[in-house]
């Protein structure tokens, strides 16, 4: 029925906890372990390998991490599955019963467990017990950045396996550059495919150390910035990326959304999502391109908008963070849409 996803990099020692949490959880509940590993590490091999019928053991034929991940996406044949970092634990509550993935309606993408959030010292500095069961595509995304915290935790979910795997291929395959920061859209993303129940019955234990002040935080997002081959400055333009990779995700072949729903996207979270990014222009424009602001003072400025209009205009501003980017954005763009 279901099966965790671990693309595994630590070497074994370090990833021990997470690993035997994980594997004591699906044999409790009939579900699979699947572990994607590229750490190298002979000893960890050897551990895992034929240990339980419940984990399924590779190593990637790519090693990159996006290898990794999509390794283990591949594998995996279950109805459900949920990602997990080999950081992170995961463990069954006593005093709820287990939720039943069969009974989940056609209209849930998939199911929130309650997240502890740690620190490094495996602190819980806050907890996530919330569900997304609004009505709209809209509505579930701003309820998602209202209950955030500052944290993607809940990306970490268990979804329904094809729109999952389905979305993440289709990213991987023809985003522009691939950020490590892009959970972010893909999250928002799933979460405009259905409602998102709530399991407390099932505890994850979400590390969080990485990302904990405001100077990892500035330090995370450069780093991956860098690694996609992109300025430090396209820090300042994250929130424009976010909007324009979830408008393009969630319009896409791949979506399992009807008409009606993109445009409720495009009209109000897309909107909304763009406007923010704006404001920052207008708020703090010693940071960007003086080009960059008078475009978006105009832009700002005009009295009728439409989403079509808003995305292009979107796009062409990519080519301050890298003069290339405009263009692949709209190859991304046009493959995605194509039928």
């Amino acid at each position: 029925m279901f099966s965790i996803l671990i693309p595994s990099n630590r070497p074994f020692d370090a990833a021990l906890r997470s690993l035997d949490s994980a594997l004591q959880y699906v044999e409790k509940r009939s579900g699979f372990l699947i572990v994607s590993d590229n750490s190298g590490d002979a000893r960890k091999q050897k551990a895992l390998l034929g240990c339980s019928p419940n984990l399924i053991y590779s190593v990637p034929d790519d090693m990159s991490a996006q290898g990794n991940l999509l390794n283990a996406i591949n594998m995996a044949t279950t109805d459900f599955v949920m990602l997990m970092g080999d950081d992170d634990e995961i463990y069954e509550s006593p005093d709820e019963p287990p939720l039943d993935l069969s009974t989940l309606p056609a209209d849930y993408v998939g199911v929130k467990p309650l997240i502890a959030v740690t620190n490094a010292e495996g602190q819980i500095k806050r907890v996530k017990d919330f569900a997304l069961e609004q009505n709209t595509a809209s509505e579930r995304m701003f309820g998602y950045n209202e209950n955030s915290g500052g944290d993607n935790s809940a990306f970490y979910s268990i979804f329904r396996r094809l729109p999952f795997s389905n979305l993440l291929k289709h990213f991987y395959a023809e985003h522009p550059t691939k950020p490590g920061n892009a959970d972010w859209a893909l999250a928002y993303t799933l979460f405009s495919y259905g409602k998102l129940a709530y399991d407390p019955s099932t505890i994850l234990k979400y590390n969080f150390q990485k990302w904990e002040s405001g100077q990892q935080v500035d330090a995370q997002v450069k780093a991956i910035f860098t690694a996609a081959n992109l300025d430090a400055s396209a820090a300042h333009y994250r929130q424009l990326l976010i909007y324009l990779d979830m408008m393009i995700l969630s319009h896409s072949h791949v979506s399992p959304l009807g008409d009606e729903d993109k445009a409720d996207i495009a009209e109000n979270a897309g909107r909304s999502f763009l406007q923010g990014f704006l404001n920052r222009v207008v708020q703090t424009p010693e940071v960007y391109d003086p080009k960059v602001v008078a475009a978006v003072r105009m832009w700002m400025d005009r009295d009728a908008r439409n989403p079509q209009d808003d995305l292009q205009r979107a796009i062409d501003l990519t080519g301050f963070i890298d003069p290339s980017l405009p263009g692949r954005y709209r190859t991304f763009l046009e493959v995605s849409r194509a039928a």
